[in-house]
């Protein structure tokens, strides 16, 4: 698709070149018939290379961008050590928007597949887990506890029984 426009923008640049030299001066007026060749030209066919498409570069910084009302996202380039990590942040409001924990003690899905199965638009890893696949931190998805708090010294997000979404410190607010 993309080879295609490119050539029919070609043709239409050309066209339009022709066009515009044609009216900077006198006006033109293109013959009906193709001209008489005056000697015969024999041409041996090559092969042609097509350039692969260059890709567009993505923007240091996207801006803020909706997904929908109440969920929009950014990604921009940020400095990291001798390199640069490309890094996307999400705006979400809690007034309008769903939040769920989901948890399968012992399986390990990557955050795509999770986004896909429950359909949302945005998902994250937000938990630790051993080599077997069981979170080490708190966490608690339909109801059921998994694992312990790590301390007064940690955080939680927490969704309420009503959907409220908070963000604790637990050394003020202990699970």
């Amino acid at each position: 698709m993309i080879a295609v426009m490119l050539e029919r923008r070609f043709r239409t640049f050309v066209l339009v070149a022709l066009l515009i030299a044609a009216g900077c001066g006198a006006p033109t007026v293109l013959p009906t018939s193709p001209p008489t060749p005056t000697s015969t030209l024999h041409l041996t066919p090559t092969p042609t290379r097509t350039p692969p498409p260059t890709p567009t570069p993505e923007p240091v910084d996207t801006g803020w961008q909706t997904l929908r009302p109440g969920i929009e996202v950014r990604s921009l380039d940020v400095a990291a050590g001798e390199g640069v990590e490309r890094v996307t942040l999400a705006r979400v409001d809690p007034a309008t928007t769903r939040f769920r924990v989901l948890y399968a003690p012992g399986t390990a899905y990557p955050v795509s597949a999770w986004a896909q199965q429950s359909g949302s638009l945005l998902a994250l890893n937000a938990g630790y887990f051993t080599e077997e696949h069981i979170v080490t931190g708190l966490t608690i998805s339909n109801g059921e506890v998994h694992g312990t708090p790590y301390g007064d010294y940690a955080g939680m997000v927490a969704v309420t029984d009503t959907g409220a979404v908070e963000v604790r410190w637990l050394r003020t607010r202990p699970y």
